[in-house]
């Protein structure tokens, strides 16, 4: 049966003709090898052309990562300048905040200094006129001791600084020669005046500030014109209070005629 089956085919294709490649077929188309050959070429020029087309897209890749490099490159060092950038302004508002608190302290101070200076200058013009209290003699004539201080004279002045000048005539009534003296002091309200405990009578020298001494020759009765003394004494101080000062004398055998006292009210005591 096999051999039946070969027998039939080799007779079927030993009847067919084989068509010459060359040949056009029907219809004009070219034939088989040249279309074969046309889409071969076709082919080749597809392949070349995406050939060069990965070729590109490869360029086009590496510049984008360069690029993308470069950006990134880039926006790190703007950071970095801005974060720099932004720590020079901190340190420099830093700066010119304590700058100007310390301008501030400084001007408040020159503020606080100046209005000082204002109200001295205003106290200086408010004192260049001289106040002058005078004293008044409250005795003029009378005989002293050493038992109690004479008020010789007394000025009641306000606060404040004060230069004194006090005069005071006295002369004696002993026959033998007599110490004696008198003093500046402040007089306390309703106080009992007593020998004054800062008079040194029986020293010439070294005479306390506000005090004068004096060592009055004795007379005799024949005498004509009695001789005595000018006391002078000058003091300067400060009242706290609205007080009243005066002029106190002792000395066994003297005898006052009376005495001056001016208080000059002064700005500043040195």
């Amino acid at each position: 049966m096999k051999s039946i089956v070969l027998v039939f085919l080799l007779v079927v294709l030993g009847g067919m003709t084989v068509p010459d490649a060359g040949a056009n077929e029907a219809g004009g188309l070219p034939a088989l090898d040249a279309r074969v050959k046309a889409l071969e070429t076709t082919v080749a020029s597809l392949q070349a052309a995406n050939t060069t087309l990965q070729a590109t897209v490869a360029s086009l890749q590496a510049a984008n990562a360069t690029l993308q490099t470069a950006l990134n490159m880039e926006i790190a060092a703007r950071v970095a300048g801005d974060t720099t950038l932004q720590m020079a302004l901190t340190q420099e508002t830093t700066q010119r905040s304590a700058a100007i608190a310390s301008l501030q302290t400084a001007l408040n101070t020159e503020t606080a200094n100046r209005m000082s200076g204002d109200l001295h200058v205003q106290d200086l013009v408010n004192n260049t006129q001289t106040e002058v209290y005078k004293g008044t003699g409250k005795i003029e004539k009378h005989d002293l001791n050493n038992t109690f201080g004479i008020v010789v004279a007394a000025v009641d002045i306000p606060p404040g600084d004060y230069l004194f000048h006090a005069v005071v005539s006295v002369h004696s009534l002993d026959t033998d020669d007599q110490f004696g003296g008198c003093a500046l002091e402040e007089i306390p309200p309703g106080s009992v005046i007593t020998s004054a405990a800062d008079i040194p009578t029986g020293i010439l020298e070294d005479q306390p500030s506000g005090t004068a001494t004096a060592l009055l020759s004795g007379f005799t009765f024949d005498e004509t014109v009695q001789e005595g003394e000018r006391l002078t004494l000058l003091m300067h101080a400060h009242v706290a209070t609205q007080a009243e000062w005066a002029i106190t004398c002792v000395g066994f055998g003297w005898r006052t005629l009376g005495g001056e006292l001016v208080a000059e009210k002064v700005a500043v005591v040195h």
